[in-house]
């Protein structure tokens, strides 16, 4: 009975340290997050009694898979692939809705976005349906001009 106590607890604290391996990766620059996603899989194994070995296999599997998904993530983002709203820069977008504040929302690639005009362009009269190219990004803000025909 005290060993089944003692293997839980050991269980208990991977997840525990995994998580906080997580959550430290979310304030840092290191990719710490398969690590702390295999010890949450250990964790979870050993807490339904998989042999250590396997739990441990699982957990190293868990890693590698981890970081191939890093590594290739990151090579998306290196060749400049589209990846987030920066690549939404020099996109053809349409006018759905106008608002008293002077911002609009635009359908950008199947997705809906705050936007403001561009410099030069603030006091222009919008329509809705009018194309427009994204020219910038700030924040989740899209900004934006009109499209020249």
């Amino acid at each position: 009975m005290g060993h089944f106590h003692i293997a839980l607890w050991n269980a208990y604290f991977l997840i525990l340290l995994g998580i906080a391996i997580v959550v430290l990766d979310l304030f840092t620059v290191l990719f710490l997050t398969p690590i702390g996603v295999a010890l949450i899989v250990w964790g979870i194994l050993d807490i339904f009694g998989a042999p250590i070995v396997v739990s441990g296999l699982v957990a190293i599997i868990t890693l590698i898979v981890g970081y191939y998904l890093y590594v290739k993530f990151a090579q998306t983002v290196k060749q400049g692939q589209d990846f987030g709203s920066i690549s939404l820069i020099g996109k053809e977008g349409v006018v759905k809705e106008i608002s008293d504040d002077g911002s609009f929302i635009v359908e950008v690639d199947f997705d809906m976005w705050v936007a403001i005009p561009a410099k030069g362009y603030e006091n222009r009269q919008w329509r809705v349906g009018e194309k427009v190219v994204v020219e910038a990004i700030d924040g989740v803000k899209l900004i934006v001009k009109p499209k020249e025909e």
